[in-house]
């Protein structure tokens, strides 16, 4: 067609006009048509479409839409140009094209291949859009009603900024709600949409209440137990622009091969034991969250996200403050766009994620990590302590909101839970020995101080205390084990001997208490009654799995303790355990028995207890479901790298903002050698402090505040290992327990490249 010829709607109708002559392209009237079919915009005879919203045009043989906005309060998350084939509605296709966006400096324009498409306002659009300041994504996203926000979030990952002005081939492959897209031959995004009554599914009400998670569940929250029907999807092949003008060279539709299998999250591939695939490296996983992280400030949006969010500037804040935005909120929305609600559990989440910061610094030699870290604990020691006249004096509060009504915070905006000030404590020494920087020590001893004193005859502490008045207004939590970390670990940095009695005391009442009984709750800073709906105690999981992973990590100071190992993994089948509730194969576990949502980084806990307990005992079994476990995990990393918060869990279009999964990670490398980077040199654990890594091509070379056992994997083979320049001699046989660090010795396994080395404190040359 020559560049006079115009498409234009009249109505509904789509009509050509070519040399004065014209011929209607609404879909009643359509020529029919055979796929494989090839739209090139400007050919008359070619294949026509019927739009559903927005201005298109033919110009210079491409197909234009030229509203830059399509923005209107009449369509749902602002409203989208569509145009689409006139076909019967496809299930399996393949379907390419090529699209450059009109307006690439517009935040949220993007332009791409819609699939499955119901109307103008639901679709699977595989797109290039605009993000926040210059970041360019590809994305994989459904639109409609039925999700939170209006929109489902399946796959995302970070272009090249420079190629916003780029002309951008799309590849998409449909398999019902399974979804595959590749952009411009190198970026694969892959997702599935199932839908049960037009909506996501997720877990029914009447799953939350029971107290044993494994009574009631229904088929419906095993997602391993779906059936086709749930992936059943079908609808017209079309273009889409959404807060752009765009414009298209073809589009191509065919016939997806029936040999093709698309893998998601929800249909991954397996090996012929049963055993699922990975979809991620886990080195890769931890060098793009980690990344993500260190950049989400210039990445996350403002809008998007729930009400309560949207009613806030926190773009305007976070350009002010310099505090990225998950100090700001619990959960940002997949796709970058939004927050979820403008509350966070900084003593919940701050420490794991400034432990993950510190183990990706030793992991890699990449000391960006640790500015992060010290931005999370300067803003807690500075802004967010309890002053010093305050009953309970310089603690870091459990919840910060920065509306005055506090939305998701439970109630417990008012309360201080003193195990999250321990654990925010032990963070505070762990950073202190990769920067030697007082401050950090000074203020893991001052909420030591604060504690020591309301510490019971029986060596527990109160789990809550009133913010204005200091009361314990929470008596029982059976979270102890951070306290006595944090005594431990001030006793053997100091040598002060209160602390380590108080430590130990605090340990004894653990070992005694819920280790043997089970009753493991109080915990959940969003839970103020520590209940379900039903008012039965609402227990843990991840109280019960850490102090198991403590266990392990000392068996060899107490014979009785892999028993308890073993009682806490039965209380875990017992209460939280369901088998194949995500994948085939696979257990899983809830959060707690009164809110049993399936999330990543709980089942990565799972999974780090049984490779701890594998490195410990060699069972073989704790390591197959560590595997399994772990594999299956990485089907929740989207394609640049973040987490989701789950599946099936009603958050899973929520990003997991703890960065724990670096430590889980490593250490799951550190017993499982043969998943760690192959041919790098990367120290996967270390039972001490360890600072000031640097890491080169036949050497590495680290400070050790304390005595340590370390597990590096080494591209070479080492020759000598030294501590402060004096020989380490070569051992025999590995170490009991990852505890111990004497005697001094290494051994190197070269079946593996995994090296362990015990070794006092000071500096430690590995050639």
């Amino acid at each position: 067609m020559s560049s006079e010829s115009l498409l234009f709607i009249i109505g509904s109708t789509l009509v050509h006009a070519h040399g004065g002559m014209a011929f209607v392209a609404a879909s009643e009237e359509a020529m029919p048509w055979q796929i494989p079919a090839r739209c090139n915009f400007g050919n008359p005879g070619e294949l026509q479409m019927e739009a559903l919203s927005g201005k298109w045009a033919i110009q210079s043989g491409l197909l234009v839409q030229s509203d830059p906005t399509t923005r209107s309060e009449a369509d749902l998350q602002h409203g989208s140009a569509v145009i689409v084939l006139p076909n019967p509605k496809f299930e399996r296709c393949r379907v390419r094209a090529l699209v450059k966006l009109d307006n690439p400096d517009t935040p949220e324009a993007e332009a791409g291949v819609a699939v499955h498409v119901k109307d103008r306002n639901t679709y699977i659009i595989c797109s290039i859009r605009r993000g926040k300041g210059d970041s360019l994504y590809a994305a994989l996203t459904r639109f409609g009603p039925g999700y939170d926000f209006g929109r489902m979030p399946g796959d995302l990952a970070q272009l090249p900024s420079a190629q916003r002005n780029s002309w951008h081939q799309i590849e998409v492959y449909a398999d019902g709600a399974h979804v595959r897209a590749t952009f411009n031959n190198g970026v694969t995004l892959t997702y599935s949409f199932p839908l049960v009554e037009g909506s996501m599914p997720s877990f029914p009400e009447e799953v939350r209440r029971p107290t044993h998670v494994s009574d009631q569940t229904t088929d419906i929250h095993l997602v391993s137990k779906w059936g086709a029907e749930v992936f059943q999807m079908s609808g017209k092949v079309g273009l889409v622009t959404r807060n752009t003008a765009a414009r298209f060279a073809y589009l191509d539709v065919d016939a997806l091969p029936p040999d093709t299998v698309l893998h998601t999250a929800f249909n991954p591939p397996y090996e012929r034991n049963g055993r699922i695939l990975p979809r991620w490296e886990f080195s890769w996983i931890m060098e793009k969250y980690t990344d993500w992280f260190l950049n989400a400030r210039n990445l996350v949006t403002g809008g998007g996200g729930s009400p309560e969010a949207k009613g806030t500037d926190f773009d305007k804040m976070m350009d002010e403050t310099g505090w990225p935005p998950y100090f700001f909120t619990w959960a940002t929305i997949l796709d970058d766009i939004g927050f979820d609600s403008p509350t966070q559990w900084p003593t919940h989440n701050g420490p794991p994620t400034i432990f993950g910061f510190i183990q990706y610094y030793l992991y890699s030699g990449d000391a960006r990590p640790i500015a992060a870290a010290r931005q999370w604990a300067d803003w807690l020691i500075d802004s967010f302590s309890t002053p010093e006249d305050f009953p309970f004096p310089n603690l870091p509060k459990s919840t910060f909101g920065i509306r005055e009504e506090q939305p998701l915070t439970g109630g417990l905006a008012d309360v201080i839970e003193l195990d999250k000030a321990s654990y925010t404590g032990v963070a505070y020494l762990s950073l202190y020995a990769v920067t030697e920087e007082a401050k950090y020590l000074q203020a893991a001893q001052k909420i030591a101080e604060s504690l020591l004193p309301r510490q019971r005859r029986d060596g527990s502490f109160p789990f809550r205390v009133s913010l204005e008045t200091g009361e314990v207004v929470g008596e029982y939590t059976a979270s102890q084990l951070w306290h006595a970390q944090l005594y431990r670990n001030l006793a053997h940095l100091t040598g002060n001997a209160d602390y380590r009695q108080a430590g130990e005391h605090a340990l004894a009442w653990l070992v005694e208490g819920p280790v043997k009984t089970n009753r493991w709750w109080g915990f959940y800073g969003d839970n103020p009654e520590d209940t379900d709906s039903e008012g039965e105690k609402s227990f843990d999981q991840q109280t019960a799995l850490m102090t198991a992973q403590w266990l392990i990590d000392h068996l060899h100071e107490n014979e009785e303790y892999l028993a308890c190992v073993r009682g806490i993994l039965d209380y875990i089948q017992e209460k939280f355990a369901i088998p194949g509730g995500i994948h085939r194969g696979v257990p899983s576990i809830g959060e707690q028995t009164g809110w049993p949502a399936f999330l990543p980084h709980h089942n990565m806990r799972l999974a780090e207890t049984y490779a701890r307990l594998y490195g410990a005992t060699g069972d073989m079994e704790a390591k197959e479901l560590a595997l399994r476990i772990t594999n299956s995990m990485t089907w929740m990393v989207q394609s640049d790298g973040k987490y989701r918060q789950g599946l099936n869990s009603g958050i899973e279009n929520r990003t997991c903002l703890l960065l724990d999964f670096n430590t889980q990670l490593s250490r799951i490398m550190a017993e499982f050698p043969d998943t760690a980077p192959d041919g790098e040199n990367r120290l996967l654990y270390n039972s001490g402090y360890v600072k000031k890594i640097r890491y080169y091509d036949k050497a590495i070379c680290y400070d050790s505040l304390t005595p340590s056992q370390d597990i590096l994997v080494v591209s070479f083979k080492p020759t000598q290992a030294t501590i402060n320049s004096q020989p380490i001699p070569e051992a025999k046989t590995p170490p009991q327990s990852r505890s111990i660090t004497a005697p001094a010795g290494w051994l190197y396994e070269p079946d593996t490249g995994r090296l362990i080395v015990l070794h006092e404190r000071g500096t430690v040359e590995i050639r």
